[in-house]
């Protein structure tokens, strides 16, 4: 499963432009069942037959920039797509997603010739440029320009337990529908679907739900890990290396109580690794999916990585198998002891 992550972590796929993602995860998907794309991008199959329609869901784009302009001397402003912290920027690679990829560094004035009062301003992205080493006729050339896309550029890093990439949020999802898909051989209608514009809103979940409207939704997603130096420990949301994440609340839902403690019984009867998400911190697809029509129950279960948003993310091969075991065990329960809702 490592393999298939680090295949997906090293596509492009920045919100609105997920084309690469897609057409990976259709070839995945096609060896299991019939696929299709829906009209804003989503990537949907479908297994199985049944009284229950049961939607399992991860997102396939990732942050990135979009160019706004590029000044004569080929130096391009940029704008965040999805969120960023404008503190990591700064001295990054970034690859430009032009007819012809170009690669970049982040660049903003020189600390050395800062004034006094500079020194103290925290940096931002609207401050920032990048620099290719080419003009802007030159980019042209290559097809950038206003609008072409952005995203970090970065390798794919084991080392010991540890997984290190960009776009582990929520690349790790993607990779977990491939299993599912694989392993499950449903009594219920499974709906599989890789969604698009999840960074800029949950764009297409909320077309989606409302087009399935399946009876309960699983939302797999990456999620935010801070088990690091100089943070409190009632800030903490979740830890490497403690297993799926299991969300109660967060700033778009309010999880089914029954799905939740079903999935805990379930982890501790499979003696799966697991974790509560803590305190409540953003937000996934479950969010407009659960609002949908007449109410959709929903699930969130998540595999934990430390710095999501930013050039490298971190997780673990131990988090990466537990959150795939859950979720696989949750869907062969269903099986065996259908929930209707």
């Amino acid at each position: 499963m490592i393999d298939e992550l680090r295949n997906l972590a090293l596509l492009n796929g920045p919100s609105g432009y997920e084309d690469e993602v897609r057409n990976y995860l259709k070839q995945k998907f096609q060896q299991y069942t019939n696929t299709y794309v829906d009209r804003i991008g989503n990537l949907i199959a479908k297994k199985g037959e049944g009284k229950i329609k049961v939607l399992v869901v991860a997102h396939m784009d990732e942050v990135g920039f979009i160019i706004q302009s590029i000044d004569e001397n080929g130096f391009i402003k940029f704008t965040p797509i999805g969120g960023w912290d404008d503190r990591i920027v700064a001295g990054m690679p970034v690859k430009i997603l032009g007819k012809k990829e170009v690669i970049g560094i982040v660049g903003t004035i020189p600390p050395h010739i800062l004034k006094e009062e500079e020194k103290t301003k925290p940096i931002k992205i609207e401050d920032a440029f990048i620099d290719t080493g080419f003009n802007k006729q030159e980019l042209k050339e290559m097809g950038i320009d206003v609008g072409t896309y952005i995203v970090p550029y970065s390798n794919f890093i084991t080392q010991g337990d540890k997984i290190m990439c960009k776009a582990l949020d929520d690349r790790v999802g993607c990779a977990i529908l491939t299993e599912v898909l694989k392993k499950i051989e449903p009594n219920y209608e499974l709906i599989v679907a890789s969604t698009v514009q999840e960074e800029l809103g949950t764009r297409g979940a909320r077309i989606l739900a409302y087009e399935q409207e399946p009876d309960l939704a699983i939302v797999v997603e990456c999620t935010v890990a801070a088990d690091v130096p100089n943070i409190e420990e009632y800030r903490i949301p979740s830890k490497l290396n403690n297993g799926a994440v299991i969300t109660l609340v967060d700033k778009t839902m309010v999880a089914n109580r029954e799905l939740v403690e079903w999935a805990i019984k379930i982890a501790e009867k499979e003696n799966i690794k697991y974790q509560i998400k803590r305190p409540i911190y953003g937000g996934t697809d479950a969010g407009v999916i659960h609002l949908t029509k007449r109410g959709i129950p929903c699930l969130v279960i998540s595999c934990p990585a430390r710095y999501i948003h930013s050039f490298y993310s971190m997780t673990t091969s131990e988090d990466l198998k537990n959150s795939k075991d859950l979720v696989i065990s949750i869907l062969e329960n269903l099986n065996k002891n259908p929930v209707y809702f």
